[in-house]
């Protein structure tokens, strides 16, 4: 198991080498009200997908039997409602441009993303990483030509990270894999019948939401409160942030399928091997994030005022993502929904709750400070969950 986590990890790893590259030049070459605008878009396209498939992911792992019953309907009833939200935010905070960009980006990633799930679900890990690695590889290429001819405008570095997506994402079409797990026939009574699936299933559905939300809440509410400056510092933040969220991603790669799939024992052993190990990756990632932290102004943070410390406090969000994923991962298995939409409310709460406090004290790092203080109680929480649950179900 460690193996693997590693190995998606070193695999997810490079294929965010690649991604962060391309972004770190951005960083340094667009201007920073262009920036602001590629981070809008970007971040619209990226967090649609991510909750859109976060959910469909937990659906389809963990509940596969009853989820693959009408699935393409289900999924439609998942990411209709999601892009039309989102299409909704690209247009008010930018233009209708913006929202066209979003819904391109927004289709193909999900169809790219579901390539995936199939491959995660059945433990194709190599093929799993290899897809984005594809992607991010053209993405990358393209760009580079981008800047040889001299294009300044953010428009065009969307384009082209959309176009290499859907290149992979027609690629993996002549599987036929990919070609199976896409054929359904859809009448009134399926669809009513994947409403009421999603409905029996609220809890799953809301956390799953909310938790995709989680990474880009703090975007988007400097998106309606703050300028375009502080949008590209919070959009730089993430950007070097990415570099240890991948660590919480790989675990969550390797551990769902095992654990959806494991009996007692097994779930207690895994459980057991990774907070014995999880000293040495907080170590790890602290040292990670001073390293970044000193060397980001030579990378082309330097122009943006305030990214440092913003990153600061996105890095202790995801730290705090690191120690409670496997608890997550593991009341998930255990189908404690509940808990689970117990405790990211309670972060959501935390932040609603600090942030007026936090802008009085910082209009630019306001919003960071309270989103920090929702991760850790959300962490917290997740965490005594597990603790309670895994008394009930193995002491007894």
């Amino acid at each position: 198991m460690l193996k693997r986590i590693v190995a998606v990890f070193l695999g997810d790893g490079f294929s965010k080498a690649i991604n962060i590259s391309v972004s770190l030049y951005l960083i340094s070459f667009l201007a920073i009200d262009q920036y602001a605008y590629f981070t809008v878009v970007f971040t619209s396209i990226m967090m649609g997908y991510q909750v859109a498939c976060g959910l469909i992911e937990r659906l389809y792992i963990a509940d596969h039997s009853n989820f693959i019953v009408n699935a393409q309907q289900k999924r439609l009833l998942i990411a209709l409602p999601i892009g039309s939200v989102l299409f909704v935010y690209a247009v008010t905070v930018l233009e209708y441009k913006a929202g066209f960009y979003f819904l391109a980006g927004y289709s193909v990633f999900i169809c790219f993303q579901m390539s995936r799930i199939e491959a995660q679900k059945n433990e194709e890990f190599k093929r799993f990483i290899g897809m984005d690695i594809l992607k991010n590889c053209i993405w990358a290429s393209l760009t580079a030509v981008l800047v040889l001819v001299g294009a300044q405008l953010a428009d065009y570095f969307l384009i082209v990270l959309i176009f290499s997506t859907w290149v992979i994402v027609l690629c993996a079409n002549h599987s036929p894999r990919s070609v199976a797990i896409k054929r359904s026939e859809s009448n009134l009574g399926e669809v009513a019948g994947s409403i009421n699936y999603l409905v029996m299933r609220a809890d799953i559905v809301l956390y799953s939401v909310l938790a995709g939300c989680m990474p880009y809440i703090a975007l988007v509410l400097v998106s309606f409160m703050g300028s375009a400056s502080n949008v590209a510092v919070y959009g730089v933040a993430m950007r070097y942030q990415a570099l240890f969220s991948m660590a919480v991603y790989a675990i969550n790669v390797v551990l769902l399928p095992r654990m959806a799939s494991g009996g007692t024992e097994e779930v207690r052993y895994i459980i057991s091997a990774f907070y014995k190990k999880l000293p040495y990756a907080l170590l790890a990632s602290i040292i990670a994030v001073a390293i970044v932290w000193y060397v980001m102004p030579f990378l082309g943070a330097e122009k943006y005022s305030g990214a440092r410390l913003t990153f600061l406090l996105f890095a202790g969000c995801s730290l705090c993502s690191l120690i409670s994923a496997p608890a997550s991962t593991f009341l998930l298995a255990l189908g404690q929904y509940r808990s689970m939409l117990k405790s990211i409310c309670l972060g959501l709460l935390t932040i609603i709750m600090t942030l007026p406090v936090m802008l009085f004290f910082s209009k630019l790092y306001g919003v960071a400070w309270a989103c920090a203080f929702g991760y850790l109680c959300s962490a917290g929480a997740l965490i005594l969950h597990m603790k309670r649950t895994a008394h009930e179900n193995f002491d007894h």
